[in-house]
């Protein structure tokens, strides 16, 4: 899951640089609107992608806890419960 968000990550800046280098030929007259727009649009695609993978990485430290929290509540319910205040099996 790090590294789907490691690469979002990079994808998403170098859409942001590319965004910036647009808007200044934007500015001098060497890009046009559409350029522009589509500068935009695919920063936009990959910031969908980062919160994606945010939203993987998210999902999948959940499900992680999950699993390592499930069994040992289970395991220690069952423990009390097979024994006396004293420590001895009933």
């Amino acid at each position: 899951a790090d590294a789907l968000r490691h690469a979002a990550e990079a994808v998403h800046t170098e859409a942001a640089e590319a965004l910036q280098r647009t808007e200044r030929r934007l500015a001098t007259g060497d890009a046009d609107r559409l350029e522009g727009l589509a500068a935009r649009a695919a920063l936009q695609q990959a910031e969908h992608g980062r919160l994606d993978a945010l939203a993987e990485r998210a999902a999948a430290l959940g499900a992680l806890e999950d699993a390592l929290q499930q069994p040992l509540a289970a395991s220690r319910a069952g423990a009390r419960l097979s024994t006396t205040p004293g420590g001895s099996p009933p």
